[in-house]
C-alpha cells in the first residue's frame, strides 16, 4: 500500500502562494506548523521553492524535483519527473509531503490524499497560484463555533483522501490559520 500523499500550502484568498521566487508573506507561526507538519517525512519540492528554505533537509528527506542535478544542496535527493519522486519517496521515511511550486502543487493535487491548507485572509499580488480546487467540496464534519476556522472537506473523485483546510475566520482569531485534523 502506497504512503499518503499530503500536500502543505499555505494562501492567499486569491490563491497566491508566492512572487519574485519567494513567499510573499512571513507567518512565525504559520512557518512552525509547517515546519512541525514535515518534520521526520518526506519532502518533495521544486528547485525554487527549494531555494527559499534554508534548514530544509533538517529532520526530513527532501527529494529535489528538478531535471539538473546540479541544482541539488548536498544531502537532497534528485528527480526528474513526480513519479520518480514518489517511487522514491516510498523507500524513505515517513509520508509524502508536496512543498511547492506551482507546476508540482498542479500535478501532485490530483493524486493527492490530504491537503494541509492556510489560508491568508487577504487579496496578495503575486505570480505564482495554488491551482483551483474543484466543486464539490463537502464538509467531514461540522466543528463547535469556537473552531469553524477550521474546516475539514473531502476531496471528489478521481482524488482520494481528506481535504484539511482553513476555510472560515472566526471574528477575534488570526486572520490566518491551520487545520488540526477533525475526528
Amino acid at each position: 500500500m502506497p504512503k499518503p500523499l499530503h500536500l502543505i500550502v499555505a494562501c492567499a484568498r486569491n490563491r497566491v502562494i508566492g512572487r519574485d521566487g519567494l513567499l510573499p508573506w512571513s507567518i512565525p507561526e504559520d512557518t512552525a506548523f509547517f515546519h512541525a507538519q514535515t518534520l521526520g517525512h518526506t519532502v518533495i519540492i521544486g528547485r525554487r521553492s527549494l531555494a527559499d528554505w534554508a534548514d530544509a533537509t533538517a529532520g526530513r528527506d527532501v527529494i529535489l524535483l528538478t531535471r539538473d542535478p546540479a541544482h541539488a544542496p548536498p544531502g537532497v535527493h534528485v528527480a526528474a519527473t513526480l513519479a520518480a519522486a514518489l517511487a522514491r519517496a516510498e523507500t524513505l521515511r515517513g509520508d509524502i509531503y508536496i512543498c511547492g511550486g506551482q507546476r508540482l502543487y498542479e500535478e501532485a493535487l490530483p493524486r493527492a490524499d490530504v491537503l494541509h491548507l492556510t489560508l491568508i485572509d487577504a487579496e496578495v499580488p503575486g505570480d505564482t497560484f495554488f491551482p483551483r480546487l474543484a466543486p464539490p467540496l463537502h464538509p467531514r464534519a461540522r466543528p463547535p463555533r469556537k473552531q469553524r476556522r477550521h474546516l475539514a472537506l473531502h476531496l471528489p473523485p478521481p482524488r482520494r483522501g481528506l481535504i484539511k483546510t482553513a476555510m472560515r475566520r472566526t471574528p477575534g482569531t488570526p486572520k490566518w490559520s491551520h487545520q488540526t485534523r477533525l475526528s
